[in-house]
Formats: C-alpha cells, structure tokens, sequence
C-alpha cells in the first residue's frame, strides 16, 4: 500500500533552448481543454499545448513542444509564483519555469509498471503547506515542489487497492476525495495516511468534484443526462441543487459558482440562486456554433473555454482571444505552396476504412497568418486526405476525399466538388452504399492531372489541360479491385511512367508506352501492402511498406524486365549488417534537396538518412525533438529555405534543415552562419549550387583544406581540412563551379576559433 516517490528526472533548459533556435510549431488552440488562473494571467489549455493570457495587457505567451512540454495530452495544471505544475494524461509530471522558459520533466508515474496504463491520468492538483497532493487513476500522491520529489502515495480502494480519484479538496483538518467509487475523508496530518482504514467513506457512488462554499465542502455527481449538488455537512449529506446538461467543469469565485456545460454557463450566488445564464444559442453567439468546455473568472471578467472556438472574454460584443492556428492538431496531411501550407484532417483505418466519416475544414496559412476554409464551404466533402498542388496555374488546389471526391479550390475558395456528375471519376457502389475514395493526384509536366480511386476498376483518371477525362483500367495488373480499398500516393519518373502503391498488390507501374501498360511487383518486397513512394535525384524509387524499406535501383527497366525486383538497404549496426528500418510501417518518404531521404514512421519518429540510406543523419523522436507524437503521418520540404514539415496525430512542428533545391545559375551563392564564432558549434551551409557542383575551400593563401561535389542546391562543411582537424582563424576561399565548368563562382567565409 506504501509507494515511495522516484527521484525526479531533470531535462535540461539548456535542451529546450537549442530546439527553440530549429523549431517551430504550429498547434490549434481551437479547442479549450481547460482553464486555470495565475496571480496575473490565466492558463489556456488546448489539448497538448497552452497559452498564458494576460487581461491587463493582451499579451499571449504560447508553450508547447518546442518549449519543453511533452506532446502528450495535458489534464491537470497548477500554477505556482513562478512555474506551472503540469500533468498529463499518460502520468507524466512536469514543471515549467516561467523565468528560464524550460521544462523539467518526472516520468515516475507513467514509468511505473505496477500502475495500469489506463490508471495513470493526472486528474487534479491540490495544494497544501509545502505539498501538493495528485489525484490520479491509482489513487492520491505527495509531490514535494520545494525538492521535485515524491512523498507518499495513497491507495485506499477495497482492500487497500488502487482507485480513481477525481479530485482532492482540504477543509479544516480532513482531506477530501472525490473517487470513481465514493466520497472519502481523511485527517490531513494523520501519520497513517498509507493505510486503507484512515480514510473514511462518507457516500457511495461516483463523484466527480469538489469545491467549497460558505465554509462547507461540496460534492458533485454525474447521474443520469445531469449532475447534483451536496453539502457534506458533519452530520449529513444534503442535496442542495441539481441541473440537466452534460457537466464540463466547476470554479468557486469568492461567493459565486460558475458551472460549465457544453450547452450553458451558469452562475449561482452563495444561496444557490441563479444570477446569470449563458447559452450558446444566445444572440451574441448567433454567427458561431459553440460548445463550452469550461468557464473562469479572472478578475471581475468571465472567461469561457468551448470546443472549437478557443477562449472566449465574455461581455456584450465577446471577443475571441485563442491564438490562430490549424482548425485540429490531427494532421493528416501537409502541403506546400509559395508561402503557403495547406493542411487536411481526414483519416481512415489501417485498412483503409474512412468510416466513421469526418467532417472537418481545410487549414490554410497564407500571408503569414491562418485562413482556414470552414467545412459549411466544402460542399459537404467528407474525410479529406490529400492536397494536391498545381505547379503551372498558382491560383488552383485540389483536395482529395477519401468519400466524396476531389474537391477544386480556386482562389483559396473552394470552387466545385466534382464527381460522377460533372467529371470522369467513377463511384463505388452497392445496396447502401456509395462512395468515390481519391487518396491522391498529382500533375505533370504537361499539366495533366492523375488520380487514384480505390474499389473502381477504372481508378486510375488522367484530366487534360482542356477539361478531358480518361480511364484507365486497374483490373490489368489486380485481380481483385474491390479487394484494393486503398492505394500509397504516386510518383513519376522521368520516362513518364506513373507509380503507385497498393494495399494487397504491392508497387504498381503504369506506362502508356508500354505494352502492357500496367505492370505490379512484389519480388523483394517484405509485404504487399506498399503506403509511401519518392523519387530521389538519382531516378532511384524508394519504397514504404508496412513492413520496412525497398528501392528500385532502375525505374526504366520496370515494364521490360520480368527479373526486376525490390532490394533491401543494408546498413551496418553495431558492427553487424541489417536491414534499413526492418519491420517499420512507413508511412512516408520525401527527398530533399541534397537527396538525403527523409523517412517518417508510424511508431518510431522522423530519420534522415545519407544518399544511399546507409548513414542515419537525424533520429527524431518525442524524446529528443518537439515532435508531439512518435506516430509521423506527413513530411513535406520547403527547398527554398530548407525546413521540414512534420505533420502527426499530435500536431506540426517544423525543422530548420540545410538541404535547399538546386539552382538554375551559381549567380546567388551563400554562406551561413558568416561569419562563424567560437561559439557556434555546427556546420556552416553553401547554397545556390547547381547539382552536382564542384566546390574547392582554400585559405587565404591558396592552400586547399577541402573539396566536395554537391548532390542538390547546398553542402553543408564542418570546418575541418582533410585531415580531420578544424581549420584556423581566418578568412576561407570558396571556389564553385558546374558539372561542366561552364559556370564558375566564388564567394568567402570567415572563421573565428
């Protein structure tokens, strides 16, 4: 029944620092999880990240992954002089500092393997002397905030078992729990808090808070579509009010309360008499489709958390405080554009299932700010899942649904949905049911659109420039369409051909030239269930399956050699051979601008891999980077300033990478950081090259220290000369010219040790 606390795990602030200078984020705020106040500001929680907000001035301070915080769902927050208390749905504890902007981290409770994974949630957070008592799935913890250190942990279920509580309030000299099981009591400076027998039941059922009023402890329990009020007085429990509606969340505010519903606000005074409702369907709110998720009152001033609109400041024009961001932070996919992403949020099963359909909008960040397109302006497209670029008309982008069809966006307007009634794409159809599922497109260099549609025999179209539609027939190469309720996204090569993935028949290749035009390969696959293709600057087809990597070395020889097959990359591991990412789901791939693949993964986070695949470059996972989520649906590359998009269940962060496109001319080159100071411990990046520039690095002299031939649009040079040592202070030559020689160009750097 004794749990003694585990030491406390610190994470550096000097780590936290380092993400900030290579990361950004960009998590919705849209959905208000809860609110807490501070001395001067209040806490905004939206899932797995937060803002502070002060009244008094309007500033907004964003905290998420990049400052620390874990990426896992955050249910509890107590805020402190000078540092917020932060727990999480998966038992992690931590400490944000307000001063320093860092976050130490405690993963004791989510760590501990005699707690239930579904009884490890921090619930609540109750303070008392120089102590804080953590009401969990398993039962009441000490947390000492003067040491970061653990006390003693409280279990007093039946028979000395682990129970939830909910909520913990001090009154007098007793300690009260709001438990999955009962109401219980205990004497606060008992020195037997460990034994079951100390605590007291005082009600049965479940209660799901506390609070306290006019000097009385209060309870509340969920019955039936509502929830009552008692005073838990010394010699008995009374009911003193009860309300219809789904219970959000309570505060105690001098002598009001103010309870949260999804539909209403409501304010009592210490009587218990209504002094002020708030509804959703009130006039001011007429233009929003609200749900509250919370209230707080800061300062005179109502604050209303909801579910979909962030914060709002309640008053006769209410304003809506929540920074912008996505519409969700369940990212499916993300796309480039100029200076644009453009963002959807559907989703379907391992399978391919889209049910239940989803209906979300599309997020948009344009001119530096979001302008997401709402779902009442899709016409109803349902589960989208791609976004497709048109790289010769700027001003047209197409959303693939995974149920509707292909949705034209004009203008950032969306335009027209089209389907069988206005275009070539073919529906799916039997008794009850019906459905056209694009998973992706893309456009050639001739401006003829492709798409993919699962379950139809004709899912491959072809669009021409002039408005056309063609079929092409899958059941060529697949025996059984209505088995392939999915396909991987497509590429093409440069002979034209068209490659796509397939759920039961591995990689497909179609070719118009070729006889016969569509051709399937599953020789050296690990499995047949293919869900990312790339193709890198060498013409080399790289391979995701559910199951690892593969790469077709020779795309041309696909049609006409039946011996073609997929390879393993064999790296080395700790001195032994292995197969590259064996047994990994890939869930995409992407080649930046240097041909290093960027490979994300299902279960495993983010890695950057050499050329070839044989040297892992970067490994980020939610330990060691502020990626949210090991779970990586989506990467996408800005090559003109080189940063990585990831997108994930979780949320979008985004890495400052060094891998820019190649050029067209040498005539920009560039050098950074220049120059370089002691203090700078990275490589410093060239670009503005040409593939497969020639660079040679001389010293002031003339002396060469060293050469490298670029694969894309930069290098990156440690500073060493050949023989492995960092070069001297000084001013360096850097001298480039093409693969030809045709062009030739020369700037400097210089470097202070």
């Amino acid at each position: 029944m004794r749990k003694r606390g585990i030491p406390f795990l610190l994470l550096l602030s000097l780590v936290t620092y380092a993400q900030q200078r290579t990361w950004e984020s960009y998590f919705s705020y849209a959905e208000v999880t809860s609110l807490f106040s501070g001395d001067e500001f209040l806490v905004n929680v939206s899932e797995n990240s937060m803002f502070l907000y002060a009244p008094s001035t309007g500033n907004i301070q964003k905290i998420t992954t990049v400052e620390g915080l874990t990426g896992d769902p955050i249910s509890a927050v107590y805020p402190m002089t000078h540092s917020l208390l932060i727990g999480h749905e998966n038992g992690v504890l931590g400490v944000y500092d307000l001063n320093s902007n860092s976050f130490r981290e405690d993963p004791s409770i989510a760590l501990n393997n005699s707690i239930g994974a579904d009884r490890k949630n921090i619930y609540h957070f109750t303070s008392h002397n120089d102590l804080i008592y953590i009401s969990s799935g398993f039962g009441i913890s000490e947390y000492n905030v003067q040491t970061l250190a653990f006390g003693d942990s409280f279990y007093f279920g039946p028979n000395g078992s682990q129970i939830r509580v909910y909520q913990t309030e001090i009154l007098g000299d007793y300690i009260y729990a709001a438990t999955e099981i009962g109401l219980y009591r205990a004497h606060i400076n008992s020195e037997f808090l460990i034994l079951a027998s100390e605590w007291e039941n005082i009600a049965q059922g479940s209660w799901n808070a506390l609070f306290i009023l006019n000097d009385i402890m209060h309870g509340i329990q969920n019955v039936n579509s509502g929830i009552k009020l008692y005073a838990l007085n010394s010699s008995a429990i009374t009911l003193t009010k009860e309300f219809s509606g789904v219970f959000k969340s309570i505060i105690v505010n001098g002598n009001e309360i103010w309870i949260a519903f999804d539909n209403e606000i409501i304010g009592l005074n210490r009587d218990f008499n209504t002094i002020q409702e708030i509804k959703t369907t009130d006039t001011i709110f007429e233009d929003h489709n609200l749900q509250f998720s919370s209230v707080l009152k800061f300062n005179d001033t109502l604050f209303l958390g909801t579910q979909q609109n962030g914060l709002i400041e309640y008053g006769l024009s209410p304003q809506f405080i929540s920074p912008k961001g996505p519409f969700l932070n369940e990212i499916f996919h993300v796309a480039l554009k100029e200076n644009e992403i453009w963002i959807v949020h559907g989703n379907y099963s391992r399978f391919y299932n889209p049910y239940p359909l989803e209906s979300y909008g599309i997020s948009h960040y344009i001119n530096n700010e979001w302008d997401n397109i709402p779902y009442d302006q899709i016409f109803d497209a349902n589960s989208l899942v791609r976004v497709i670029t048109n790289p010769k008309d700027d001003s047209e982008v197409l959303i693939c649904s995974y149920h509707s069809g292909l949705l034209e966006v004009r203008n950032n307007v969306p335009n027209i949905l089209f389907n069988e009634t206005n275009s070539g794409l073919t529906p799916f159809t039997s008794p009850g049911n019906y459905t056209i599922r694009i998973r992706d497109g893309f456009f050639d260099s001739t401006g003829n659109l492709w798409t993919i549609t699962a379950l139809v025999a004709e899912g491959l179209k072809k669009r021409t420039p002039n408005g056309n539609w063609e079929s092409f027939d899958l059941s060529i190469a697949i025996d059984d369409y209505t088995l392939e309720t999915g396909y991987s996204n497509m590429v093409q090569d440069a002979s034209g051909a068209i490659f796509f993935g397939s759920l039961n028949n591995g990689l497909i290749g179609f070719n118009e030239q070729a006889d016969p035009i569509f051709k399937k390969l599953t020789t050296g696959l690990p499995n047949e269930d293919v869900r990312s293709l790339a193709i890198d600057l060498d013409g080399t087809l790289w391979i995701g399956t559910t199951q690892g990597i593969r790469v077709l070395y020779s795309t041309n020889q696909f049609f006409s050699d039946d011996s073609i097959e997929a390879r393993q990359v064999i790296v080395t591991e700790n001195g032994n051979l292995a197969e590259l990412l064996s047994s990994q789901f890939i869930t995409d791939i992407q080649v930046d601008g240097n041909n290093r693949k960027w490979v994300a993964t299902g279960k495993s986070g983010v890695f950057l891999f050499s050329e070839d695949g044989k040297e892992t470059l970067q490994h980020f996972t939610k330990s060691n980077s502020p990626l949210p989520s090991n779970a990586v649906r989506s990467i996408t590359i800005d090559d003109r300033s080189g940063k990585v998009y990831f997108g994930s269940p979780l949320g979008l962060v985004s890495f400052q990478g060094s891998a820019f496109a190649p050029q067209p001319s040498l005539e920009n080159l560039e050098v950074f950081p220049n120059p370089v100071r002691p203090e700078y411990q990275g490589s410093i990046t060239i670009r503005g090259l040409k593939s497969n520039s020639i660079l040679k690095i001389t010293d002031i002299s003339g002396n060469l220290v060293y050469e490298i031939t670029s694969e894309g649009g930069s290098v990156q040079w440690d500073t060493r000369a050949f023989n492995g040592q960092k070069v001297k202070s000084g001013v360096y030559l850097i001298f480039v010219s093409d693969q030809g020689g045709t062009e030739t160009n020369v700037t400097k750097v210089m470097i202070i040790n």
